[in-house]
């Protein structure tokens, strides 16, 4: 049992400037430290590579995971908002307060440049990747990117059938 810590989920209206959420993230790591379980804050995949390996830092950080979804109209040069989203935000046109995020294999990509800017500054703790994980060769390409892991989850929407060989080719990689 461990606990992921999610307070920067954009579909929440929780998108916020990083170097303010250090303080929050450490405060929160400090509170739930009490509890005796792996916690392991869930940040945003494109959060600066100094920020994240500040939060790893702290003495109750076990584990960061890099799988949030994106703010809508983020990250603009690795995302064609215009072409997937011609009309705008879907959450704005529904009346949602909040823009919303993205989830899906664009998101891969910027996942595995913060992994790798991260490790290449010395981070030691498991890093956890997801976001747009479809295939096999995706686990293999964040793996060798410098995660430790994967969390999968819009595959089990959209391919279900993927599920196992994914799996399979994680669990046969890290072992």
């Amino acid at each position: 049992v461990g606990l992921q810590l999610n307070k920067s989920c954009p579909n929440v209206g929780q998108g916020r400037d990083f170097y303010g959420f250090v303080d929050e993230v450490w405060e929160d790591l400090s509170v739930a430290s009490v509890l005796g379980i792996p916690l392991i804050p869930k940040l945003l995949p494109f959060t600066p590579a100094d920020v994240v390996v500040n939060i790893s830092h702290h003495q109750a950080c076990d584990a960061i995971a890099l799988n949030q979804t994106i703010p809508f109209g983020k990250c603009a040069n690795w995302i064609n908002w215009k072409k997937l989203f011609p009309i705008g935000s879907p959450l704005l046109r529904r009346r949602f307060e909040q823009l919303g995020g993205f989830s899906g294999p664009q998101v891969l990509p910027i996942v595995a440049d913060t992994i790798e800017r991260v490790r290449e500054l010395g981070c030691q703790i498991p890093l956890i990747a997801g976001n747009g994980i479809r295939s096999q060769s995706d686990v293999v390409f964040l793996l060798n990117c410098g995660a430790t892991a994967i969390e999968i989850g819009s595959v089990a929407l959209v391919r279900p059938w993927r599920m196992r060989a994914i799996i399979v080719t994680g669990l046969e990689y890290v072992s």
